[in-house]
């Protein structure tokens, strides 16, 4: 199948379920990514594993999503209620109020448990998250995509797919995208990495 392995049929609780079962085999602590926070749901399900280290990544701007329709719920207001939400673990979190491209820089390759991507939906800002983010994970570490049923992310996810070379076992009809890391390959990470720099220079799709 491939260095990678592929699940579907994962609703968002996932995420925090992977993270809870990393911490009772005994990993501690769980280092997770979240990508796209919008009023910190997912980051307070996190945050309640107490293993856990959240890095919380969110420029919370308004932003055009794949319908063209501009998303603008109150950027600020979704902010303070996140902040509010997680404050219980705010020795646990990280906050990086930036665009992804920004953040990643501050995070080591192969540092990762966990990464959820839940940002811009429009295909070309997913793959660019998933491309940045996947070699922070270390070996053995996932990465959950959510509303693969979205033809940005869907576009984005199968993009992935063929640029990392892997095979996809099936066709996935569920909302999140999961991919396991089964291989710490630093050529492929740096291929990969160049193929990024070289696709943002002009369009991908």
């Amino acid at each position: 199948m491939g260095n990678n392995t592929y699940y579907a049929n994962c609703p968002v609780y996932c995420v925090s379920d992977a993270a809870a079962k990393m911490a009772a085999e005994g990993r501690d602590p769980v280092r997770v990514a979240e990508i796209g926070v919008y009023r910190g749901e997912t980051s307070h399900q996190l945050l309640r594993i107490p293993q856990v280290r959240l890095t919380m990544v969110d420029p919370w701007v308004g932003y055009w999503n794949d319908f063209s329709v501009y998303i603008n719920s109150n950027m600020e207001a979704c902010y303070e209620a996140c902040m509010l939400r997680t404050r219980f673990a705010a020795d646990r979190r990280t906050v990086f109020r930036m665009e992804s491209a920004e953040a990643e820089r501050f995070v080591s390759p192969w540092s990762l448990d966990t990464v959820f991507v839940d940002a811009n939906h429009k295909a070309e800002y997913a793959l660019r998250d998933m491309l940045m983010w996947f070699p922070k994970l270390r070996v053995g570490g996932k990465l959950f995509a959510h509303d693969y049923d979205e033809k940005g992310p869907k576009t984005a996810a199968d993009r992935f797919v063929k640029m990392y070379r892997t095979e996809l076992a099936r066709a996935y009809e569920f909302k999140t995208f999961v991919i396991e890391r089964r291989q710490r390959d630093v050529r492929r990470d740096c291929t990969i990495q160049w193929v990024l720099t070289k696709t943002y220079l002009g369009p991908i799709l």
